[in-house]
This record gives C-alpha cells, sequence and structure tokens, in this order.
C-alpha cells in the first residue's frame, strides 16, 4: 500500500476544500498528516493498524 505524505498546513488547505473532502470521503487516497513542528504524525488514512 502506498501513503501520501503531507504537512499538516497543506493537508489542512487541500483537504477542506469541497473536492479535498470529496477525495476524503471516498478513501481514495493514504495519506499521512505530519506535523513538522511537532515532529509526530497527526492523521493517517486509512487508519493505520500499528498494534499487529
Amino acid at each position: 500500500m502506498t501513503y501520501i505524505w503531507q504537512y499538516v498546513n497543506t493537508f489542512d488547505g487541500i483537504f477542506s476544500e469541497p473536492i479535498g473532502k470529496l477525495i476524503l470521503d471516498n478513501d481514495r487516497l493514504n495519506i499521512i498528516v505530519f506535523d513538522r513542528n511537532k515532529e509526530v504524525i497527526v492523521e493517517c488514512t486509512p487508519r493505520l493498524n500499528i498494534n499487529n
């Protein structure tokens, strides 16, 4: 499975638009959202099960 990395400010901008919301609602992309200031992953779609 391939994931696209996005910085949180880019993700908030693009995916707050109607077309971005449509893409997220249809699970068309696997996205990992990264906060570069805190150096943490803040969101992952679809959700990853990291316990296995």
